[in-house]
């Protein structure tokens, strides 16, 4: 098994990388006995353990295994306790789907900040042959009917092995593991092919899981020949996507819309059932819908898609500004001074550029510390010269601001009033009068 092991980590290029990568191990006999062909291969890695606190003392027993056992390697280990039941509530969620977000979100996390070149995982031959009947059991597609695969970043180099030959490794070499009870059950989906399907179907047919190695195999390469086509006929589109836009004219031109459309978009998170109602919306010319993923944002505009990345939401927090601007721990979109009327009135021309602004307010009219935030549905302001109030999303239409721009702007505001959409417009009740004798200044980029 070594050997074989051996030859399917060279295809993967561990070996000739040598970059550190992570290995996932629950506890199981399938991560422990991976663990270990990791140990006799001799490569570089770190270990990362999840205790999903589901199983009571069974749960903190197969952490303690763990960690028993990268103490005596002398492996970095990283370890998560998780409330998944909690979690799983919270977001409703199953709890196989909770344990799934908490695990791969954490991995990510690791890779990233401990520089690891991808995530190794203890897959195996039965996993793929449960993962089709899973998805036939939910409806799939080529890429379901494959089973499991690797990829440059998530490598799982025993899908060759069966569960059956894994075990016979371990009790050979002596491998140390817990047994997961409930994986004795057929109370979860998972289960329930494994014990009551698979198994009298492989009492029937012995060699079936060899079988099913050639069928995944052939399906693999059916999806490889798909991906290459739909690759060259979306190469164009590919490039304008980097620039976080689709030309809707060339998105409706190719031949394999949906296809091609749904190869674009699922790298960035959106789904077939999503990937099918944009495309009724660019056809209906549904201007102004909007589609998000866990990541990204999409918005259909007359000509183009446009995507951009969510925000995260220490960028939507509100910042406060005092007259004295000092201690204010980011950069801001905005500069302040605090003129005397007659001078900013005297410079003012000549300090107004065609890329910034630079406007007046009322000092004394202002409630300090003033604030500045991303707008929000139902907020307004009295626009310099006009009498009445007008909301900021009815303001964003009339200067023809893109939809996919229109949550980037900005409004200062004092106390309960928006004094100031940045880059568009300053509010009537704050603007300079007679009486004005101390100006706030503020400079800012043209809209």
């Amino acid at each position: 098994m070594l050997e074989r092991f051996i030859d399917n980590i060279k295809k993967e290029g561990l070996p000739k990388t040598g970059k550190k990568v992570l290995l996932a191990v629950s506890g199981g006999v399938d991560s422990m006995v991976l663990w270990q062909l990791f140990e006799a291969a001799k490569l570089n890695y770190e270990v990362a353990h999840v205790n999903f606190s589901l199983r009571g003392e069974e749960s903190d027993a197969d952490e303690a295994l763990v960690t028993k056992m990268a103490k005596k390697l002398k492996v970095q280990l990283h370890v998560k306790k998780a409330a998944t039941k909690t979690i799983a509530a919270e977001k409703k969620l199953s709890i196989q789907m909770a344990a799934r977000e908490i695990r791969y979100n954490w991995f990510e996390e690791l890779l990233a900040n401990n520089h690891l070149a991808a995530l190794v995982t203890a897959h195996h031959l039965n996993d793929s042959l449960e993962t089709l009947f899973i998805n036939l059991n939910r409806g799939t597609g080529l890429k379901g009917l494959s089973g499991i695969s690797s990829s440059e970043k998530l490598i799982r180099p025993l899908l060759s092995f069966t569960k059956e030959e894994i075990r016979q490794y371990a009790s050979a070499n002596q491998v140390e593991f817990r047994e997961d009870q409930s994986n004795l059950t057929s109370d979860y989906e998972r289960n329930w092919f494994r014990h009551e399907l698979i198994a009298k179907w492989e009492a029937y047919n012995p060699q079936l899981l060899k079988k099913m190695q050639v069928t995944f195999n052939r399906l693999q390469h059916d999806q490889e020949l798909l991906a290459d086509f739909l690759k060259a006929e979306t190469s164009a589109l590919n490039l304008q996507l980097k620039k976080g836009a689709l030309c809707i004219s060339e998105v409706l031109a190719l031949a394999h819309q949906k296809d091609a459309l749904f190869f674009l978009l699922q790298p960035l998170g959106f789904n077939e059932t999503q990937v099918s109602e944009l495309l009724q919306c660019i056809l209906k010319k549904e201007v102004g819908k909007q589609f998000e993923s866990s990541k990204f944002h999409l918005v259909v505009d007359r000509e183009k898609l446009f995507i951009s990345k969510l925000r995260e939401k220490s960028e939507r927090t509100e910042v406060e500004i005092n007259v004295d601007t000092k201690g204010i721990d980011r950069p801001l979109p905005i500069a302040f001074s605090c003129r005397d009327k007659n001078e900013f009135l005297a410079t003012r021309a000549e300090l107004s550029t065609e890329l910034t602004v630079r406007e007046g307010l009322d000092f004394e009219q202002l409630e300090f510390p003033l604030s500045l935030r991303t707008w929000q549905p139902g907020d307004w302001m009295i626009p310099l010269g006009m009498k009445g109030k007008k909301k900021i999303s009815d303001i964003l239409v009339d200067e023809k601001v893109p939809l996919h721009k229109k949550n980037d702007y900005l409004v200062l505001c004092s106390g309960e009033n928006i004094v100031c959409l940045l880059g568009v417009r300053i509010d009537d009740r704050f603007k300079i009068k007679d009486q004005t004798k101390r100006i706030f200044q503020l400079e800012f980029s043209r809209a």
